[in-house]
């Protein structure tokens, strides 16, 4: 897997570049306490260093069964790396796009329907499965913080 150097792009690309001394800066946010992140992409793409510094409690959730990122590499990755990181995996054949609400919508994503599941899937179930989930989890860290 290769990512694209803005460094060495022209033009609009490469005003978005970080300079080398933006790329080391900490970009921490002291308002965030806690982060739900539901099936992330970009695992590669995070040194082990850059997230072994992240200290918030981190609720990955992921599916096993993604339809183009490889669990291990994306949700499982950061489950692993990030020190304060709880892990929901999913393993009933949800795929990618089932955190997004129902809809009817013909799009797709790298050959993938954005709104139609795999056979088997509940997606409103796997809404009512995690719900509660999510708020133990972000509940325990507000009860954490006082």
């Amino acid at each position: 897997m290769s990512f694209i150097d803005l460094t060495e792009q022209s033009g609009e690309l490469r005003e978005l570049a970080p300079t080398p001394a933006e790329a080391t800066e900490s970009y921490q946010d002291p308002r965030i306490k806690a982060v739900v992140v539901l099936d992330p992409a970009a695992g590669p793409g995070y040194s082990e260093a850059s997230l072994a510094k992240l200290r918030v409690p981190v609720l990955v959730i992921g599916c096993e069964d993604n339809d183009f990122l490889p669990f291990e590499h994306h949700a499982g990755r950061y489950a692993a790396l990030l020190p304060n990181a709880s892990l929901i995996k999913l393993n009933e054949g949800e795929g990618h796009f089932v955190f997004l609400n129902s809809c009817t919508s013909d799009l797709s994503a790298n050959g993938v329907p954005l709104c139609v599941d795999r056979e088997g899937v509940d997606r409103q179930a796997v809404h009512a499965r995690l719900a509660p989930k999510i708020l133990t989890f972000l509940g325990h860290t507000v009860a954490a913080l006082k």
